[in-house]
């Protein structure tokens, strides 16, 4: 399966996102850079601030995830909720 996690390099992230890569899962981190976890080579890095995240839309929904994972449901994510912005791209998305 493929996931995008939204956050995912702090506190529960890095577990989160390991397991999923150690599973077989394709999984890619959208994040601020500020925090580099150490996480697997297979793992995609996009880059961008959580308030331009529409900017990283095609980015991120290609290839169409099944999955997306927001970890910082807290921060409001350029007009609603983060995995919001997936709807009719991704199977399931949970915060």
């Amino acid at each position: 399966m493929r996931f995008v996690v939204l956050g995912g390099t702090r506190f529960i992230g890095p577990h989160l996102v390991r397991a999923l890569a150690g599973a077989g899962h394709e999984v890619t981190v959208f994040h601020r850079g500020e925090t580099e976890a150490e996480l697997p080579s297979s793992v995609r890095h996009v880059y961008g601030d959580f308030g331009d995240l529409e900017q990283r839309l095609p980015e991120l929904r290609h290839p169409a995830p099944d999955v997306v994972i927001d970890m910082v449901p807290f921060i409001a994510k350029s007009g609603g909720h983060g995995v919001m912005h997936f709807k009719g791209f991704a199977g399931r998305g949970w915060s």
